[in-house]
């Protein structure tokens, strides 16, 4: 962390004060040329102090993201895919020259990307999964754009690394969900009393949803400690927790979830929330 102007003008009071030499610079006046110039210099020190963390911070990010063979340099290269942009031959930059920075974001659909190591009896190689977003929502990829976006990895990537490119929908999730709430805040709906919200569960429950990392990891526990927060909610319990992948059956959730399409979308007529007045 930089070091702050008092810092260093203290440093020089003290080093003026231990030198007998300057013994006839006695004024106690903040404003006389000494104290000013030991106050410009003490800004300059500190100002390039910021510089010199600046560039550290930079630096590291350089190594951590552009290190060959890394997952992060996978994942920063999946953000940066242009849909419908060249690359200028034998780079990874594309051919920008005209563009408008608006224009280039509107190109650049890859709003999140998760990269993974897999060693199975059918797939080697690193799994790169890749979503859309509209309007705060994930989307697949379509057809074209998952292609245009796996020749782009295969261009780029380190040879011999074999690049399973994929944009699934979300897994399923089923939730049930029991209410314990304070009666002088809540109904038995789950609408507020004072009417500002008719749905502060369910609005906590998508929230909480909402704030998971892309391939992050779901947790009942998470979840209930999440809802005990909301206003008028006394105690959570977890009926039901089920996800579900691709065509495979609903399983019950344990504890803990990665889900393999890298987000969780609640299934049809989920979550089944219901209200207990607390105490009973």
């Amino acid at each position: 962390m930089p070091n702050t102007i008092d810092y260093y003008y203290q440093q020089i009071i003290t080093q003026k004060q231990n030198t007998s030499e300057l013994n006839v610079l006695d004024s106690t006046s903040s404003v006389s040329n000494f104290n000013l110039w030991a106050y410009i210099v003490a800004t300059v020190m500190m100002i390039l102090d910021n510089l010199f963390t600046l560039h550290r911070q930079e630096v590291d990010n350089d190594l951590a993201t552009l290190k060959p063979h890394g997952l992060s340099w996978y994942q920063a290269l999946a953000l940066r895919f242009q849909y419908g942009q060249d690359t200028t031959p034998d780079t990874d930059q594309y051919a920008n020259t005209g563009l408008s920075a608006a224009q280039i974001a509107a190109q650049q659909i890859i709003a999140q990307a998760a990269v993974t190591e897999v060693s199975t009896a059918t797939s080697i190689g690193l799994r790169v999964k890749v979503v859309s977003e509209n309007d705060g929502a994930y989307e697949v990829l379509t057809g074209d754009q998952l292609t245009a976006f796996t020749a782009f990895m295969n261009l780029q990537k380190d040879a011999g690394v074999n690049i399973i490119a994929q944009s699934l929908p979300g897994d399923g999730l089923k939730n049930a969900i029991q209410i314990f709430y304070d009666a002088l805040i809540l109904k038995s709906d789950g609408s507020r009393i004072d009417g500002a919200n008719a749905t502060p569960v369910l609005d906590g429950y998508n929230a909480y949803l909402q704030s998971l990392p892309y391939n992050g990891e779901y947790s009942n526990t998470a979840l209930s400690n999440y809802l005990q927060t909301i206003s008028g909610v006394v105690l959570v319990n977890i009926t039901l927790a089920q996800a579900q992948y691709g065509s495979f059956p609903y399983t019950n959730i344990d504890e803990l979830y990665v889900p393999d399409g890298g987000y969780l979308t609640p299934a049809s007529g989920y979550p089944v929330i219901t209200y207990t007045a607390y105490p009973g």
